[in-house]
């Protein structure tokens, strides 16, 4: 079976049909590459630049000047993580505003521990367990097994979360 996909963003629109399987783990790296383009070639000076890679996570990003400086522990704190979802949000756009993009079920676990805050040595064991339901959500996309992009809405409600004071 196959479905018809059509994004614009900006001057930049793709239209494609293809099969679902195909889209479930083509679409998100889509998202992400027209993103960068849109940013790269269209985006005013005033626009926020989210760390977003190319696809492939190769690409170069111009963070806006408050990216880096916030660490794992930062934005977990900033969003009032209570759990270990919570935490596995936090890594994961730690990780997408790095450049990283997709990210791993390791980098996860490695940006989880540098929140010493809210780490709890539990959540590793527990890690599939935080991850399932974000998934089915939406907010977590899976390129291939335990490789992971952040929701591009849940990327924009979390850094809305974060502007706020």
């Amino acid at each position: 079976m196959s479905s018809s996909v059509r994004i614009k963003l900006g001057p930049v629109e793709f239209e494609c049909t293809a099969s679902e399987e195909f889209l479930k783990v083509e679409l998100p790296v889509l998202i992400t590459g027209m993103a960068q383009l849109y940013k790269e070639n269209f985006a005013g000076p005033q626009m926020p630049n989210n760390g977003v890679a190319a696809p492939g996570g190769a690409g170069t990003t111009t963070p806006a000047s408050n990216q880096f400086e916030l660490t794992t522990n930062s934005i977990a704190a900033k969003l009032k993580a209570k759990t270990g979802s919570d935490l596995v949000l936090a890594a994961a756009l730690r990780l997408t505003r790095m450049g990283t993009v997709p990210f791993t079920r390791e980098g996860i676990i490695d940006q989880m521990r540098e929140a010493p805050a809210y780490f709890k040595q539990s959540y590793i064991s527990k890690l599939s367990a935080y991850i399932k339901p974000l998934l089915t959500a939406g907010k977590l996309l899976e390129n291939a097994k335990d490789t992971y992009a952040l929701g591009e809405a849940t990327k924009t409600e979390l850094e809305a979360r974060l502007a706020q004071p």
